[in-house]
C-alpha cells in the first residue's frame, strides 16, 4: 500500500510548467520518504516528519543551500495547503533548517567565472547582428532592461508600443514570472525592432509573438534554443566570462550600482521588492508619476547598440 498525494495538481498550478515538472518529482520524494515512515495517510503527517526529512534528506544532498530552501519552501507551503483545503486535520509549521551549501567541482569553478562587462556584451551585440538578427533584437531587449528570459521569450507584439518605446511583458501563462511588468526600448534599438517587426508579418501570416517561433507548440522560441545560441557565440567570440541568459540582469545591475544608483532604486528597476530607507519615497515618486520610471530607467541604463558599430 502506498500513500496518496491529495490535489498535487491543485497545489502546482501556481507554478509554471517547468517548476510543475520538478515540484511534482519533489512531492514525490516527499511520500517516498514518508512510506518508509510507514506512513499511509497525509492525515498522519507530524512536525517530526518534515524535521527528519529536511535533517537527515534534504540537507544531505549534494544541492546547494538556496536549492534546499526552495524545496522546504515548496513542501511546506504544501502541507499548509492541505490544512487550509481541509485534507488534514492539523496545520503543520515548522522553522526552516540552517541548511548547509554542497560547493562541487563545478560549482567553484563557475564561481570563479566573472559576469561578463559591458565590453564583451558589445562583442556579443555585434556578433548576433550578423549571424542572426532575432537574437540580436532579444539581446538588445534583455541587455537593456536586465529582464528575466522568460519575459523577454514570451514579449507579444500587440504589447509592444513602438511610439511610446515601451513593452509589456509577463503576461503569458506559465512563462513569466512576476506578473505584468513594463519594459522599455533603447532609442538606437528601435529602428532595428521596428524593421524587424515589418518584416517579422511579411514572413509569417499574424504572428502572435515577437520571437516567433513555428516549429514550437508555445508559439515562441525557447530557452534551449537560446542558451544554445549564447553558448555558440561565447565559443566563436572566445569569452572568458558567463554568458547564460541570467547574467544580462547581473550585467546591467553592477553598471547601475557603479553609477552610484540607489540601492532601493536598484530593486525597483529590475521589479524586485525594494528595501532600505529611500523605497517609501521611490514608490510614491514611482505612483504619482510613472514617467519618472523611464527617466530613471534611461539614466541608469547602458547605451550599448551605437557601440556595436564603433
Amino acid at each position: 500500500m502506498t500513500i496518496i498525494l491529495p490535489e498535487p495538481q491543485l497545489y502546482l498550478e501556481k507554478y509554471c510548467d517547468v517548476n510543475q515538472k520538478m515540484n511534482f518529482k519533489r512531492l514525490i520524494e516527499f511520500k517516498q520518504f514518508l512510506e518508509k515512515e510507514k506512513i499511509m495517510d497525509f492525515k498522519d503527517v507530524k512536525r517530526i516528519h518534515l524535521t527528519k526529512y529536511f535533517a537527515n534528506v534534504i540537507n544531505k544532498r549534494d544541492l546547494r543551500k538556496v536549492t534546499k530552501s526552495r524545496i522546504f519552501s515548496m513542501i511546506a507551503n504544501y502541507m499548509i495547503f492541505l490544512f487550509e483545503n481541509d485534507l488534514i486535520p492539523d496545520k503543520i509549521e515548522i522553522t526552516k533548517p540552517k541548511f548547509t551549501d554542497f560547493l562541487s567541482e563545478r560549482t567553484i569553478n563557475r564561481a570563479k567565472t566573472a559576469y561578463p562587462k559591458e565590453d564583451q556584451i558589445v562583442k556579443l551585440l555585434q556578433h548576433a547582428f550578423k549571424v542572426n538578427f532575432r537574437m540580436f533584437i532579444y539581446l538588445g531587449i534583455i541587455s537593456a532592461n536586465g529582464m528575466r528570459d522568460s519575459e523577454c521569450r514570451t514579449i507579444m507584439l500587440d504589447q509592444i508600443n513602438l511610439e511610446k518605446k515601451m513593452i509589456v511583458s509577463g503576461i503569458v501563462e506559465n512563462a513569466a514570472k512576476e506578473g505584468m511588468v513594463i519594459y522599455y526600448i533603447p532609442d538606437a534599438l528601435l529602428p532595428f525592432l521596428t524593421k524587424y517587426i515589418e518584416e517579422l508579418k511579411l514572413t509569417y501570416r499574424d504572428p502572435k509573438f515577437l520571437f516567433h517561433e513555428p516549429k514550437s507548440d508555445q508559439g515562441y522560441i525557447s530557452y534551449k534554443s537560446v542558451y544554445h545560441d549564447l553558448q555558440k557565440y561565447k565559443r566563436i567570440l572566445k569569452l572568458d566570462c558567463k554568458f547564460g541568459t541570467h547574467v544580462f540582469r547581473h550585467a546591467l545591475n553592477h553598471y547601475r550600482f557603479m553609477q552610484n544608483c540607489d540601492q532601493a532604486l536598484l530593486s525597483i528597476l529590475l521589479y524586485q521588492q525594494p528595501e532600505g530607507t529611500n523605497a517609501a519615497y521611490y514608490m510614491k515618486i514611482l505612483k504619482d508619476d510613472p514617467e519618472e520610471f523611464y527617466s530613471f530607467w534611461k539614466q541608469y541604463t547602458w547605451n550599448l547598440i551605437p557601440k556595436i558599430f564603433i
